[in-house]
């Protein structure tokens, strides 16, 4: 599993299709989704997202859980992109 993370229109659709080869592989947006909801949660000061969701180590782990998942029937060759996890890097 490869990742590839840049600006937008730095290059990361091409770099993209000379390793996938012709064939077409979508981004990983649903990846960057989790990692946005992960830093919304922890950053929340409202008391209200820790009562329903934990923090610190917890809500790490069960984050870390939820892209486990998601990533569990991705194939070993996918190459995954998006131009907006270059923001967590």
């Amino acid at each position: 599993m490869l990742w590839i993370s840049g600006p937008p229109r730095s290059g990361t659709t091409m770099l993209n299709f000379m390793l996938a080869g012709r064939r077409y592989l979508p981004e990983c947006t649903i990846i960057t989704r989790f990692i946005d909801l992960y830093a919304l949660c922890k950053n929340e000061s409202d008391p209200r997202y820790k009562t329903f969701i934990g923090e610190g180590a917890a809500l790490k782990r069960d984050f870390e859980n939820i892209i486990n998942t998601s990533l569990r029937d991705t194939p070993k060759d996918a190459v995954l992109k998006d131009p907006y996890l270059c923001l967590y890097f």
